[in-house]
């Protein structure tokens, strides 16, 4: 093999273990269930940016303010739907980091219905979220990748189970 080929083998080599470095492999339900502090269904309602910065508009050149494009820290507020483990209440918040630039993050979307599999764990350096840490939960601090969410709410609810209902008024 020539010199060439052997830079060539070893660039495809990296570029492959790199691109594996952020892939998930998703946490099976019963393990997510029985390490998570809450699990509920609900809709994503408000999603609020706790980093905002000053950029300037590509399109048009002007200046303007909004969430970085990179490790955009969030809060996400969910209208509960159904609760099968934690506190029977009608809302949740769950602290996200949409946009990663790491492998821990998840972007979820207003208005879209999600299973959530969350924890308590704040850990040292999570400092921006410790002044929300009374009633947020957090799904990925700490590990590689988010402990589980779904999108395909119906076949979830399947695995899950009866729910609770949520009792309104208690948040």
């Amino acid at each position: 093999m020539n010199v060439v080929s052997s830079r060539l083998v070893l660039h495809i080599a990296i570029g492959s273990i790199a691109s594996m470095a952020c892939e998930c492999v998703e946490v099976p339900q019963n393990i997510a269930r029985r390490e998570a502090a809450v699990v509920f269904s609900g809709t994503v309602v408000r999603i609020e940016h706790l980093k905002i910065i000053d950029f300037i508009d590509r399109a048009t050149g002007k200046p303007g303010k909004g969430p970085p494009d990179l490790d955009d820290d969030t809060i996400v507020t969910f209208d509960v739907a159904g609760l099968w483990k934690g506190p029977r209440i009608s809302t949740v918040k769950v602290y996200s980091v949409s946009r990663p630039s790491m492998c821990t993050g998840y972007r979820f979307q207003q208005g879209r219905e999600y299973v959530v599999y969350a924890t308590r764990d704040i850990n040292q350096d999570a400092d921006e979220i410790r002044r929300y840490s009374n009633g947020v939960y957090i799904y990925s601090i700490g590990r590689p990748c988010p402990l589980r969410i779904r999108t395909d709410v119906g076949s979830e609810l399947r695995l899950l189970g009866k729910s609770h209902a949520p009792q309104r008024g208690r948040d």
